[in-house]
């Protein structure tokens, strides 16, 4: 990050140091405004365009893993959405709220929401408790 920091920062000098060198052979008279003028244009257009294409490019879109192996009547009877097994699942993996979060691209409120119903729904008041009632019942794959 610093690297590319210290790159944009010395094209933006560069491209500073030319603009002041232009100004000063206008003033003394070796070009016409005209010709300073259209240099200004083409040089900020294309640098315009390019940091445009460079911050603007496609973001890379994560899939999510598809769990194959539900367990419908264990999520029936304990009333557990799919939504809920899915991020259960993935706190028996280790992530964290705000990784489960970015994964099935969910505000982090709305992860501890489905994490509280889900607490609830298995009769458990913390996150090490509701790994563990998911490995007893076989709700998790990761067992």
């Amino acid at each position: 990050m610093k690297k590319e920091m210290l790159y944009y920062g010395l094209i933006i000098a560069l491209v500073i140091l030319l603009v002041k060198g232009a100004d000063y052979n206008l003033f003394s008279k070796h070009i016409s405004t005209e010709v300073y003028t259209s240099v200004l244009i083409v040089l900020f257009t294309g640098l315009g365009l390019w940091f445009g294409l460079r911050f603007t490019s496609p973001k890379v879109v994560v899939e999510t893993q598809v769990v194959e192996d539900l367990n419908p009547i264990l999520l029936k009877t304990h009333g557990i959405s799919n939504r809920e097994y899915e991020i259960l699942h993935l706190v028996t993996l280790g992530h964290t709220n705000q990784q489960i979060a970015d994964q099935l691209f969910l505000s982090l409120s709305t992860v501890k929401s489905h994490l509280q119903n889900t607490y609830q729904k298995l009769d458990v008041k913390n996150r090490t408790q509701a790994i563990q009632k998911a490995k007893q019942l076989s709700i998790s794959s990761s067992t």
